[in-house]
């Protein structure tokens, strides 16, 4: 039983990809409540859950008797820390917030096909990359006032004031880490749903991706695409010509992008920028805090050679460069879950909202420092247990756990927020894909073409 019958005016994946869109949206598409940030997305899915409730709450008993055995001691965990931890009001409302966003994306989701799930999930990506890739050339020609959605201003590069759009996300690392997932799953057996819209986001969402100038997308979607290819190869899926055509349109369109590069008075600022972001300058920034830490002779530089390494306007100390300020926050991460380890201390009340920033843009740490350890194994076990259910584990669906795996393994390494709508949106999508794929009968209206 699905919410849209063949006959509906609207389609089915129009919705999803615009519900879906919507819940990638931080900066637009949302109500300011006081200190709290409710997206348009959160509504339109709490009339979603409302209708799973009426038409298929009785016939889900053993899905949310899965869930309960899941999510059970991860809540109860949660619920314990914030009982002893000094400020129990946000952390309570930030384990409601999880509850909420994975709820109501459960039951969303539930509520269409496996093909109509995968397809809206590929379009509305497709959008947002789009967005990227439109607003990086306008940016780059125009300024960030004539861009769509909104650009990071980006002054790596002395002199010169570049952005790096992001469209409605808070941030770049948000925007790449949550395209490169959608990227990285349309290079899997999810690609069936529309190996034509599936194609499309391959292409348009890579050129998105290099022009985000994110490493956390760099790094994930190049580990990831490896990690499936050598999979396909083993597998003996693997096609040249595949590949062969995918290269094409990619060529076709960063030579474009080359061209307006060329032509614009801002070339050689790209050039600077690439050795900005290279591995030597992103050592650089953190050597002293590295050698520090262990001890280490790592011939750092220092003086007058470590700042004109750096840049002009640069952070010269290296607690105060972004990668200085991320170990710093991740030691202090660290040195919070020895102190408190089973029960961590909880969420803070924020200067200018209810629920404080994260202290460390690590998910996993995350969970560990507000939860202790207690909530980080329950957590850890939800995702699995929910996974295997699902049937994410089984051997027709290998690639897209490895591409979830990495995410996980990955992606979590450098995003904060783990109640954050969009990743669970993701995480049930995929498994909407394994589950009815995996059941009798499950992929029969799958492979329409699109």
């Amino acid at each position: 039983m699905t919410l849209f019958g063949r006959a509906s005016v609207v389609s089915p994946t129009v919705v999803c990809a615009i519900v879906f869109f919507l819940a990638s949206a931080d900066r637009l598409f949302t109500i300011r409540t006081g200190t709290m940030n409710v997206r348009f997305a959160a509504v339109v899915l709490l009339a979603a859950f409302v209708v799973f409730a009426v038409t298929r709450g009785r016939k889900s008993i053993d899905d949310v008797r899965t869930l309960t055995i899941a999510w059970l001691p991860f809540i109860a965990m949660y619920a314990l820390a914030a009982a002893t931890s000094q400020a129990t009001a946000p952390t309570m409302l930030k384990l409601g917030w999880f509850a909420f966003d994975f709820v109501v994306a459960f039951a969303a989701t539930a509520l269409f096909n496996a093909r109509d799930v995968a397809r809206g999930y590929f379009l509305s990506y497709l959008v947002i990359a789009s967005i990227i890739a439109i607003d990086f050339v306008t940016g780059f020609t125009r300024g960030s006032d004539h861009m769509i959605g909104y650009g990071q201003a980006n002054d790596m590069v002395p002199g010169i004031l570049l952005f790096r759009p992001h469209a409605f996300y808070y941030e770049p690392s948000f925007a790449a880490s949550a395209l490169a997932l959608a990227w990285a799953l349309a290079l899997t057996g999810m690609r069936d749903a529309a190996p034509k819209l599936a194609g499309a986001l391959a292409v348009v969402g890579a050129i998105a991706l290099v022009l985000m100038t994110s490493r956390i997308g760099w790094f994930y979607a190049a580990v990831t695409a490896a990690a499936v290819l050598v999979f396909r190869y083993r597998e003996g899926t693997l096609r040249l010509s595949s590949l062969a055509r995918a290269s094409i349109p990619i060529v076709l369109i960063v030579s474009v992008l080359a061209g307006v590069i060329a032509f614009s008075d801002k070339r050689d600022a790209i050039a600077g920028l690439a050795g900005r972001l290279g591995f030597a300058q992103a050592f650089e920034r953190v050597c002293p805090l590295v050698a520090a830490q262990f001890a280490a002779d790592l011939h750092c530089l220092s003086g007058d050679a470590r700042r004109a390494f750096m840049g002009e306007g640069q952070p010269f100390n290296a607690g105060e460069t972004t990668e200085g300020l991320r170990l710093v926050a991740l030691r202090t991460a660290v040195a919070t879950i020895v102190q408190h380890p089973w029960l961590g201390v909880g969420v803070s009340y924020g200067r200018d909202r209810f629920i404080a920033a994260p202290e460390v843009a690590n998910l996993w740490l995350e969970v560990a420092v507000e939860g202790g350890l207690l909530s980080l194994f329950a957590f850890a076990f939800g995702v699995t247990y929910t996974s295997w259910r699902w049937g994410m584990f089984e051997a027709r669906h290998r690639d897209i756990l490895i591409v979830v795996a990495l995410w996980l393994l990955i992606v979590w390494q450098f995003i904060q927020t783990f109640p954050r709508l969009d990743l669970w949106i993701a995480f049930w999508v995929v498994l909407v894909w394994t589950r009815r794929g995996s059941q009798p009968g499950g992929m029969d209206r799958i492979g329409e073409k699109i």
